[in-house]
């Protein structure tokens, strides 16, 4: 499965201190995000790249 395919839907949202977590449960992908908004660790075959577009939506509304 592509990775925009997987963050059609929101994820869920942890947040923790000055870290938010991203998760999709079906899909099995999580991202980290720090304290400045950029990805962090993530789950899966993807590029950080690919990451952060997919998650930008998300991202810029953290």
């Amino acid at each position: 499965m592509q990775l925009s395919q997987i963050t059609t839907q929101p994820p869920v949202v942890s947040k923790y201190g000055n870290v938010t977590f991203l998760l999709w449960r079906g899909a099995e992908f999580g991202v980290v995000l720090t304290g400045d908004g950029r990805p962090g660790p993530f789950t899966g075959p993807f590029s950080r790249a690919e990451v952060e577009d997919a998650i930008a939506p998300y991202a810029r509304r953290m």
